[in-house]
């Protein structure tokens, strides 16, 4: 298992590498033909976050930072973001969004815990290996009180045979470059919240349907701020 993990890792930062110079391009049309963009997504978050008056904001998989700068125009002071490809850093250092960027694995992050007083991240899950590590890392890197927001691309239904799921990989091999993909329906990932101690608060269903829809699930950690 370890074997195939670091495989689905590696895959990862290489396509991710090779994508980095067309990526805003090709997700920003993405997201138009869903009937939204990455302007209100940055908005959605920012409002399921909340106002962040102490400390930074965390973003998992950057990306280029095409989203960072649409979260940081809604008021976000502060955001410190990570990304397994090297490619895909280079080109959000060139935003000036972020008040640090580390090139790391979801699954362990090297800040200490309880360092930030909210977090999001969008389009990434599926692209992570050991998908319960890195929301335990989530859950790790949170202050009590603190609000998340995870956006990604789920199936519409949790009994997805093997030819569909086949597909969908299949398909991401394509669109995402020769990333592998571990698609989970939306009850999986808010079971994996969950059992990290997260407070699932809603679901936001995002743009028109496809047969991966585009959903945010909010959660927080308990205890005051």
């Amino acid at each position: 298992m370890r074997v195939l993990r670091d495989m689905i890792r590696y895959r990862a930062s290489v396509a991710f590498d090779r994508w980095a110079s067309s990526y805003d391009a090709d997700v920003q049309g993405k997201l138009r033909r869903r009937g939204y963009s990455y302007e209100e997504l940055g908005a959605t978050i920012s409002c399921a976050i909340g106002a962040v008056h102490d400390g930074a904001v965390l973003e998992l998989g950057v990306g280029t930072g095409v989203l960072g700068r649409s979260v940081r125009a809604e008021g976000v002071a502060q955001i410190i973001g990570i990304d397994i490809s090297r490619g895909m850093l280079e080109q959000a250092r060139g935003t000036g969004t972020y008040h640090m960027l580390l090139h790391c694995s979801a699954e362990s992050i090297p800040i200490r815990s309880g360092s930030f007083g909210a977090l999001y991240s969008a389009f990434m899950l599926h692209s992570v290996p050991d998908q319960r590590a890195a929301v335990a890392e989530m859950a790790r890197l949170l202050r009590p009180g603190a609000s998340g927001c995870l956006v990604d691309l789920y199936p519409q239904s949790s009994r997805s045979g093997f030819i569909s799921v086949l597909r969908w990989n299949l398909e991401s091999v394509w669109k995402e470059r020769g990333a592998l993909s571990l698609y989970r329906h939306p009850d999986q990932v808010v079971e994996m919240l969950e059992e990290a101690g997260l407070i699932v608060t809603g679901r936001i269903k995002l743009g028109k349907p496809k047969r991966l829809e585009h959903v945010a699930i909010t959660f927080h950690k308990a205890g005051a701020k």
